[in-house]
């Protein structure tokens, strides 16, 4: 019988807050041979669970305030090359 193993590979790049009272961004790259759709519901679901996508090329994530998401947090996910992803969430600033 012929087993056939995937993995996922993930570095965290970034964590925690850029600033004093600043929101907190945390930045990973993936890397993995599985189907996007599969990578992406890791990191939603089970790497850094976030449930709001924001909107793709307007997101700085660059530790401001996170509207007009409200005080919710939320994501990038998005393909860098084969096989590699990064996945990037913004938590708002909190005491």
């Amino acid at each position: 019988m012929n087993e056939i193993t995937y993995s996922i590979r993930w570095q965290i790049i970034r964590v925690g807050q850029l600033r004093l009272y600043a929101d907190s961004i945390y930045e990973y790259r993936i890397e993995s041979e599985l189907h996007e759709n599969l990578i992406k519901n890791f990191c939603i679901k089970v790497l850094r669970p976030c449930s709001i996508e924001g909107r793709v090329g307007t997101e700085q994530f660059d530790g401001s305030c996170s509207f007009p998401h409200g005080l919710q947090p939320y994501y990038r996910f998005r393909k860098i090359e084969e096989n590699i992803y990064e996945y990037v969430v913004c938590e708002p600033f909190t005491d």
